[in-house]
């Protein structure tokens, strides 16, 4: 956003690039007495000194409805001091909710003024606890939507000048940091009075004995808000320890929750149980999902199904790099994979029986077996023990030579098997391809879904189209 460029005399909001989707320009007030279009569960009577909050016109009216909603959930759990989960699906705009809820938080007016610092006379300060790669995101969105002081803290060196900042009321309005480094610097973190803390990949809070859920513990705002796409967890006990934390108490004492929720619930999925412990099951469930209720808004995109392009699924077939075919046909010749390759065929002692029940269950000339077997003894499933290992590789291979690389963090000895298995695969490759041994085989050139994908890519810049990139870890 660059604030110099705006009219001083009026509010506008940053300039979009054909915005979506843009309402009537008027404010979104937020008042006690709101209610949600989908209905909301009941809460405890609202303050009657709740302060009113506004989200200004200029962005109000390129939020959708739902989203306001969303907002205005998040403002009726704040105005009573209280935590929540916002679970919507990915897609629906968790992260722009948040920030215009914020904004509304510290009073801004989207007007330039709002540089000067905080709308509000109380110097209130909010804390954005993300995974570290999405710092940056979250920094952008801020400065699409609202002039505010935002902070960042990276890495160790930069805790005490934010927090210095922070405590002098008013230079700081919003502080971003990463899961991890708030966990190695939660008492420093948490020993200042944040106004509101809001976390993004909130489903990372549902181990109780976690180092992060600890440190979130210690945070004194009771006004604790968890964004995730999936908010309802494998286990009664990570879902009671995921709102207990946002919302301390909110779930009962735990074994109180388990005796009255999980129990009965558990009893009654049994393929045995009796129809009176299936019905007491069902009933605790439904108990339990208006309880959840209170603190979780969950929506899925079906809210915007008609508004959503038609999906289409191509799958584009990558032939192998040159270099990826030679490892790979490298591969399948390494001895101890050949003993898989033809297990099925005749043992040539003469007896009759397939190679992998004879002769042929181990070589201590590959390079995989005698990784799995450092005794030097055959196992009971010997050679198949190695398919599973061989196939995994297989699969990097095709995907890039890469990730066959040795890796610094791994044991002694799982970097003495991948430097063997590297030196066995490039055998035989002109030296500028393997400089350094590693560097150049990251180049796309020796990539082929690579190869692929940048040629779509620079087909979808040319469109002009967006495009949102999933890789499979391997």
């Amino acid at each position: 956003m660059s604030p110099d460029s705006l009219d001083p005399n009026e509010p506008e909001f940053p300039k979009l690039i054909d915005p979506p989707f843009r309402s009537a320009k008027e404010p979104l007030v937020l008042s006690p007495s709101d209610s949600l279009q989908g209905g909301q569960a009941s809460l405890d009577e609202a303050p009657a000194d709740a302060e009113q909050l506004t989200v200004p016109a200029s962005a109000a009216q390129y939020l959708r409805e739902y989203q306001k909603d969303g907002i205005r959930w998040l403002y009726q759990q704040y105005i009573r001091e209280l935590g929540g989960v916002l679970g919507d699906d990915m897609g629906l705009g968790k992260t722009c909710m948040c920030v215009n809820f914020v904004a509304a938080v510290l009073k801004k007016t989207c007007m330039p003024s709002d540089r000067m610092g905080c709308g509000a006379d109380d110097g209130r300060c909010c804390l954005i606890v993300v995974p570290a790669s999405v710092i940056h995101q979250w920094q952008s969105e801020f400065a699409r939507w609202v002039y505010a002081q935002v902070c960042t803290i990276k890495t160790g060196s930069d805790v005490d000048p934010v927090m210095r900042k922070v405590r002098a009321k008013g230079v700081v309005e919003v502080v971003i940091v990463g899961h991890d480094r708030f966990r190695m610097s939660a008492d420093e973190l948490c020993s200042y009075d944040w106004h509101l803390a809001i976390f993004d990949e909130a489903h990372k809070l549902k181990n109780a004995n976690a180092k992060l859920v600890e440190a979130t513990r210690k945070l004194s705002t009771k006004r604790r808000y968890g964004l995730t796409g999936t908010p309802i967890q494998n286990n009664f006990q990570e879902l009671f320890t995921l709102l207990d934390l946002l919302t301390p108490g909110c779930m009962g004492e735990s074994n109180v929750f388990h005796d009255y929720y999980t129990k009965p619930f558990s009893v009654g999925q049994k393929h045995d149980a009796t129809p009176a412990q299936r019905r007491k099951g069902s009933e605790r469930q439904g108990q339990l999902n208006e309880l959840v209720n209170k603190w979780v808004l969950r929506r899925d995109k079906s809210l915007i199904a008609d508004q959503l392009p038609g999906k289409d699924d191509n799958v584009v077939f990558c032939k192998l790099a040159g270099m990826q075919t030679r490892a790979y046909e490298r591969f399948l010749a390494l001895p101890d994979v050949q003993l898989l390759v033809r297990s099925k065929e005749p043992c040539d002692c003469g007896s009759n029986e397939q190679r992998s029940k004879c002769c042929y269950r181990s070589d201590p000339a590959g390079v995989l077996w005698p990784f799995y077997h450092p005794d030097g003894s055959q196992c009971r499933q010997c050679p198949h023990c190695c398919l599973f290992p061989a196939m995994q590789k297989l699969i990097q291979i095709s995907n890039h030579l890469a990730l066959l690389r040795p890796r610094p963090d791994d044991k002694p000895e799982k970097q003495e098997f991948d430097a063997l298995l590297w030196e066995e695969l490039t055998h035989g490759e002109r030296p500028q391809d393997l400089e350094d041994k590693y560097i150049n085989t990251s180049s796309a050139a020796h990539c082929g879904k690579l190869r692929v994908t940048k040629m779509l890519l620079r087909q979808f810049q040319e469109e002009g189209s967006k495009v949102l990139l999933f890789s499979f870890s391997t």
